[in-house]
């Protein structure tokens, strides 16, 4: 019968937010059998709790069923759509080391409706220049009016030391030889890593 689709409420909420189910049998029932016909969220797709709370595993309408047994021995069966609007799920990237001095571009992915960097009310661009240490957010939103965030940690990259005591020049641009410069100033320049390799250039100067 029609007025079964209404014998228990559920609101639309974003996908993984919680939704408060609220069941309306009367009278109060011995049991309530759940299912949320939500594969996706694994052992959580059922439940027997008169009203249990549910997070969907993604966006979409799910047919929600319940069994429920009265005192009096009687059986209802009954089911009612329920919609989870789809989430946007910006993606920052794992956390990340930058060189003394150097910026990197933050990007959250494209295709939301907007962004908001670091609790702006004005919405921006789906990238972000960032020019210090230090932990960033980002929260986008969908076409839907959903919304979501991530956070990323820039942190500064381990100046390396350099050991002169063990420096060895082979060959030298005199003999071929190798050996210790004495006299000399050794001036270095070191770069960021390359394929896990960092760089380091070597300018001896009197």
């Amino acid at each position: 019968m029609q007025e079964q689709l209404f014998r228990f409420v559920g609101l639309v909420e974003p996908v993984q937010c919680p939704i408060n189910f609220r069941h309306r049998f009367i009278p109060e029932p011995d049991s309530i059998h759940w299912d949320f016909r939500d594969p996706g969220s694994g052992a959580a797709n059922t439940s027997t709790a008169h009203n249990p709370t549910h997070i969907f595993s993604a966006g979409g309408i799910y047919e929600v069923y319940t069994y429920v047994k009265y005192p009096t021995g009687r059986i209802e069966e009954t089911s009612r759509k329920v919609e989870v609007l789809a989430k946007p799920y910006p993606n920052l990237g794992p956390d990340t080391l930058v060189c003394l001095g150097a910026d990197v571009t933050l990007t959250a992915g494209s295709g939301f409706a907007g962004y908001f960097w670091n609790g702006a009310i004005m919405p921006g661009n789906p990238t972000y220049l960032a020019t210090d240490t230090g932990t960033y957010i980002v929260r986008v939103k969908n076409g839907l009016g959903c919304y979501n965030s991530d956070t990323i940690r820039v942190s500064q990259r381990p100046v390396p030391l350099l050991d002169e005591s063990l420096l060895n020049i082979a060959p030298t641009t005199c003999s071929g030889t190798t050996g210790q410069l004495q006299g000399y100033k050794l001036l270095v320049n070191l770069h960021s890593p390359i394929n896990g390799r960092l760089l380091v250039f070597l300018l001896v100067t009197q």
